[in-house]
């Protein structure tokens, strides 16, 4: 049983202090420290009111000791209310003394799955969508498939449209247009027709209460999701760039068994009516002077939601180190490793990292992701030698995926190590295969016993099927029966 040490995730109480944001110097960026964990935030230019008012507040101090009091699955996370500080379990909580700053709504800000943005009172006492002067909250939303899209922009849409249709197109009008069609009066008939048709698209052309989501909204909302319905209701003046993802730390009254980069552990879930086996995560680092094991979780599934409701203090249930580990270079002084991970595949290559520095070896690290806010943990690998990123959006790094990146072309690296989604690693693999460079990749097959007697994560080798539990999760790609 292990203890846990800390843990990092949207909740409980924070503190706010403003940064200056490296990779987007003209953003700034706040730091939002809780007892669980930190987040970062960038704020933007274009809603200065929210700007100025959220930076003024941190500094104040007047953030610190309050809640995120309301954690809505698949919607918001909100807090830093007055109210909230010192509050206990049932209490509820208002805004404050109902202070209000003007509403800075841009229909190029919107609803995507961590952006941060402003509640306020409804529009029956709130006419002008003004802003609460001191709560925020994150969105969390879901996703949506792109028919779901299509559905919510009609059923918005139409009704806008049809009275719009109603208010040129009257009985009136009609009766005229059907005097004239008789008649054969086909020029006035025709001069009528065109005018209620401009006037109608005209209104439509220049009505806001219209839904339309450009191509760049409809890739967030159907890749890293969001609340849709939000939109050009609520000002939304920053956006999350760390911390949807949870770092868990553990201890143990003994020193930590010896565990190798690349080897994963299998934790139990207490207390789930929908969670019956373990979960195996990766070790993301350990540090052996705090006695700390370190795992970087995902939130995807209910199991390791629920594990994402552990507190301060709580025994965990472990079994690690499980697995084999990543093949250290014999001689660190003629390698030049390069470690490839995408997504939360990053969390064994900080480890790796970590020991090839003991080594004497300073690696390079080539890190994707759909988005900026998804690179996890850069300044850990910042701090190991030099990073590269890509992200899918062009946020951050380079646009594109990792075997697109330049280094690839302008380097020369001995050895790749690798672990993210099954598509990105067969990448990494085939341009390892065509340049001649050894390469060693980390499966995430399903794993559910960790010792190889449930049979599910079996992979196909020139040895035959293996348990990648027992006999990974790090193959070399030569045995890999891959089509590379």
């Amino acid at each position: 049983m292990y203890k846990l040490l800390t843990f990092s995730l949207l909740s409980l109480t924070l503190t706010l202090l403003p940064l200056t944001s490296k990779s987007q110097e003209k953003e700034p960026v706040v730091l939002i420290e809780t007892n669980m964990g930190n987040l970062k935030a960038k704020l933007y230019n274009d809603t200065p009111l929210h700007l100025d008012n959220f930076i003024r507040l941190a500094k104040s101090g007047h953030y610190n000791g309050t809640l995120f009091y309301r954690v809505v699955k698949n919607f918001v996370v909100q807090g830093g209310s007055s109210d909230s500080r010192n509050a206990i379990a049932g209490q509820a909580i208002g805004y404050g003394k109902g202070v209000t700053i003007d509403a800075e709504i841009k229909p190029h800000h919107y609803h995507k799955k961590g952006a941060l943005a402003a509640p306020r009172q409804p529009d029956r006492v709130n006419v002008f969508k003004e802003s609460d002067i001191a709560q925020f909250y994150f969105v969390v939303g879901k996703k949506y498939t792109p028919e779901e899209l299509d559905k919510i922009e009609k059923s918005i849409n139409n009704p806008i449209k049809k009275a719009i249709q109603k208010k040129y197109y009257t009985p009136e009008k009609k009766a005229i247009l059907d005097t004239l069609r008789a008649q054969k009066k086909v020029p006035e008939f025709r001069a009528i027709a065109e005018k209620i048709k401009s006037d109608i698209n005209f209104e439509w052309e220049n009505n806001t209460d219209k839904l339309y989501m450009d191509d760049e909204k409809r890739k967030a909302y159907t890749t890293i999701g969001g609340v849709h319905h939000l939109d050009k209701e609520y000002t939304v003046f920053g956006e999350l760039i760390e911390g949807f993802d949870v770092l868990i730390k553990l201890t143990h009254a003994n020193p930590l068994p010896e565990m190798l980069p690349g080897q994963f552990a299998e934790i139990r879930i207490d207390g789930s009516n929908t969670t019956f086996l373990r979960r195996p995560i990766s070790i993301n680092y350990v540090d052996k002077t705090t006695n700390e094991v370190w795992f970087l979780v995902q939130l995807v599934g209910d199991g390791t939601r629920k594990l994402a409701t552990v507190k301060q203090g709580d025994i965990v249930n472990v079994v690690m180190p499980l697995g084999n580990g990543f093949t250290m270079p014999r001689n660190v002084t003629k390698v030049k490793p390069l470690l490839v991970g995408g997504g939360v595949g990053t969390a064994p290559m900080l480890m790796l990292g970590a020991e090839l520095v003991k080594m004497g070896c300073t690696p390079a690290f080539l890190l994707g992701a759909r988005s900026s806010k998804d690179l996890l943990q850069l300044e850990n690998f910042e701090k190991l030698g030099e990073v590269y990123t890509t992200t899918e959006d062009g946020s951050m790094g380079e646009k594109g995926y990792v075997t697109q990146h330049s280094v690839l072309h302008t380097d020369r690296f001995d050895m790749i190590y690798t672990c993210g989604p099954k598509p990105m690693m067969v990448s990494v693999a085939k341009y390892a295969k065509a340049h001649g460079i050894e390469c060693e990749v980390s499966l995430e097959n399903r794993m559910a016993c960790g010792v190889g007697a449930c049979l599910c994560c079996v992979e196909n080798t020139d040895e035959g099927h293996l348990c990648v539990c027992k006999e990974g999760p790090v193959f070399n790609i030569k045995k890999l029966l891959w089509q590379i």
